[in-house]
């Protein structure tokens, strides 16, 4: 929480928000209690229900198809945890993803301006437009 309110992110009287399931690590009295002395407040999904936390359900099912199920186990706790930030880095910062224009996350977090995403899908469209009619008119041909 410390770096939670040294970047500013809170600055008003409303206190921070996880949504989280209803498992047993998330329910535990150990889980409440930290969350209690962070000042912050848990929000539990209703049973039987992955929509009322879609993203962060999508991220781990993504993760696991793509990352965990491939390698199976790993030799130890640090390289699973080195391999799984890798994973969550890659995400990030350079695989793109379909739902946000094909740009990755950290880009649209970075510009967190919609308008400004838009202008730039539209420039790089009309640009890939452009190159593709310039091929097609050069006459160039695969061997």
């Amino acid at each position: 929480m410390t770096g939670i309110y040294s970047q500013g992110i809170i600055k008003s009287d409303i206190l921070p928000e996880l949504r989280v399931d209803r498992g047993s690590p998330n329910t535990s009295l150990v889980t409440k209690e930290f969350f209690d002395i962070m000042g912050a407040d848990l929000s539990f999904a209703r049973v039987r229900r992955p929509t009322d936390n879609a993203l962060t359900e999508r991220f781990f099912g993504t993760a696991k198809q793509e990352e965990i199920y491939i390698v199976g186990s790993y030799p130890d706790e640090q390289s699973g945890r080195y391999e799984i930030g890798n994973y969550i880095r890659n995400y990030n910062y350079d695989r793109s993803h379909q739902s946000l224009w094909n740009f990755t996350p950290a880009h649209i977090h970075e510009v967190n301006n919609k308008t400004k995403i838009l202008e730039e899908l539209t420039r790089l469209k009309h640009e890939t437009r452009l190159k593709r009619r310039l091929y097609w008119e050069s006459g160039i041909t695969c061997l």
